[in-house]
C-alpha cells in the first residue's frame, strides 16, 4: 500500500508541468526583494510570504487545470515540435 501511495505521489509530481515557471517566478521574486532591500529597505515578511505562496499555489493550480485538458509542456514535446 506503501508503494502505491508513493506512485501516486510521484505522478502528482510529474504532472505539475507548470511548477517549474512557479519556481523560476519565486526566484526573480527573491532577487528583487534583495534589490528592494539595498534601496528602499526591508519588505514586510507577510508580503514575501504571500507573494511566494501565491507564486507556488498558482502555479499547482495552473498545472491542475491545464494537464486536464493538455499535457504539460516537457522538453520532449519542445523537442518534437521543433523537428
Amino acid at each position: 500500500r506503501k508503494v502505491l501511495i508513493k506512485r501516486g505521489v510521484f505522478r502528482a509530481l510529474v504532472n505539475m508541468g507548470y511548477l517549474k515557471p512557479a519556481l523560476a517566478l519565486v526566484l526573480v521574486f527573491i532577487a528583487g526583494k534583495i534589490f528592494w532591500n539595498q534601496v528602499f529597505g526591508k519588505l514586510d515578511p507577510a508580503i514575501s510570504l504571500s507573494v511566494t505562496l501565491a507564486l507556488l499555489g498558482g502555479g499547482v493550480v495552473v498545472s491542475l487545470l491545464r494537464t486536464r485538458r493538455d499535457p504539460p509542456p516537457t522538453a520532449l514535446t519542445a523537442n518534437q515540435e521543433s523537428a
